[in-house]
């Protein structure tokens, strides 16, 4: 399960998910590849555009609170050393 985290928070699937969307966007429209094809694919690549969107959302949003909570705790600590 972390590996799957871990692959959807990374920077690198994201830029592969949007070049893959905007080239098989671009390939159907061209008719390079039959309308079906380019069709699947470019729903494919939006879901997969819109789980790494919500992951990287969720991702930032726990770092954002485990950031406050050791802020928290550091303050708590240089109070206790006064």
């Amino acid at each position: 399960m972390q590996t799957m985290t871990n692959l959807l928070t990374d920077i690198k699937v994201a830029i592969v998910v949007t070049g893959t969307s905007a080239t098989t966007g671009t390939a159907t429209f061209l008719d390079l590849i039959p309308d079906d094809i380019g069709k699947l694919a470019t729903m494919i690549s939006m879901t997969l555009g819109l789980v790494l969107i919500v992951s990287h959302g969720i991702k930032m949003v726990r770092e954002h609170r485990i950031g406050k909570i050791e802020f928290q705790l550091k303050e708590r600590q240089l109070k206790d050393l006064d």
